[in-house]
């Protein structure tokens, strides 16, 4: 689902491990700018049961996803 700025997605959360590095790798998209230079675009990954911010109050919120 896409959130303005933000993509949403379900999976099976035992599958995380293999699924958010595959959306990751879809989401970098080298850009070729004039004189030989390339953009690509920064962006992040939070993984979490519901959409309001994680806290002590909320620890199923979306927290950055660490990929080691």
């Amino acid at each position: 689902m896409h959130d303005h700025d933000a993509l949403t997605v379900q999976y099976p959360e035992h599958l995380e491990a293999e699924i958010i590095p595959k959306i990751l790798s879809h989401l970098r998209t080298p850009i070729a700018l004039k004189h030989g230079r390339e953009l690509i675009v920064p962006f992040g990954c939070k993984t979490g049961w519901n959409k309001g911010e994680w806290s002590k109050d909320n620890p199923d919120g979306p927290k950055t996803y660490d990929q080691s």
